[in-house]
């Protein structure tokens, strides 16, 4: 037990009989395990920059006036570094034994598919602007357009 002395004093032993006694040392038998191993760094970025990459496509898509113009190209940056880290991670995984493959998968996939979603829109955004909604019909016949 310990108090406190005067002021600027250090702590005082209230039991000075207990200062040489010796302190108990605990040797392990084995070398000590984690039970646990920890979480892939580039695993983690991947997630993280996939929930950035549905954010901004969602965003995006919503409609709101120019923010496509903002989002689009945010979703492919962010999708690109999704899909990257995941790949990475995933490579980093099975060498060391890591957590976190869920992880890199969902930042592979979410990246991939969000940039061939805003692929997709571009160039159906290009064909309506060049050849206009009659470019849609052989595709989609049930269309019927807009109605003046």
């Amino acid at each position: 037990a310990l108090a406190w002395g005067a002021r600027g004093q250090e702590f005082k032993s209230l039991r000075p009989d207990l200062k040489d006694r010796p302190r108990a040392v605990f040797f392990l038998s084995k070398p000590m395990t984690l039970s646990n191993p920890p979480t892939n760094r580039h695993a983690l970025v991947a997630f993280i920059a996939a929930l950035i990459t549905l954010a901004s496509f969602c965003i995006g898509v919503a409609p709101i006036p120019l923010t496509g113009l903002v989002c689009y190209p945010a979703a492919i940056v962010w999708g690109i570094i999704a899909f990257f880290f995941g790949f990475r991670g995933l490579r980093q995984l099975r060498r060391s034994g890591e957590r976190g493959g869920w992880m890199a998968w969902f930042g592979m996939s979410c990246g991939a598919l969000t940039i061939l979603m805003i692929l997709f829109l571009i160039t159906l955004t290009i064909i309506i602007l060049f050849y206009g909604m009659s470019a849609i019909h052989p595709i989609w016949p049930q269309y019927i357009g807009p109605t003046l």
